[in-house]
């Protein structure tokens, strides 16, 4: 089976395509920006709370972190802020991680004092 197009028809086939590309997608569109981070200044998560009492004393912590690229490797993390991106969610802390000589941030959820 051959397909015989004209000139005419391949122009408005691909005139289709250039429309249907441009039209908006509404999932796009109904996807809502990234929430600001909400601080967390008090806790009764115990995990949480080392981290608070860290960050104010401005030492490390030494956690087992089951996450990321080394998952259940000893990291020590000096924190710099705890947070939530919405009231009752998860909880983050960011920091500098001295194994990775770097700031990263970590869910609370997947970290294990050691």
């Amino acid at each position: 089976m051959e397909a015989n197009l004209s000139r005419r028809s391949l122009g408005r086939w691909l005139a289709g395509l250039v429309v249907f590309k441009s039209l908006p997608c509404p999932a796009a569109a109904a996807a809502p920006a990234d929430p600001a981070p909400i601080p967390l200044a008090e806790s009764s998560d115990p995990v949480a709370s080392v981290f608070l009492q860290a960050m104010m004393e401005e030492r490390g912590v030494a956690i087992y972190y089951h996450g990321g690229s080394t998952p259940g490797a000893l990291r020590v993390v000096r924190p710099q802020g705890l947070f939530r991106f919405r009231p009752g969610g998860r909880i983050y802390v960011r920091g500098l991680c001295e194994l990775r000589g770097d700031t990263r941030t970590f869910r609370l959820d997947r970290a294990r004092l050691a």
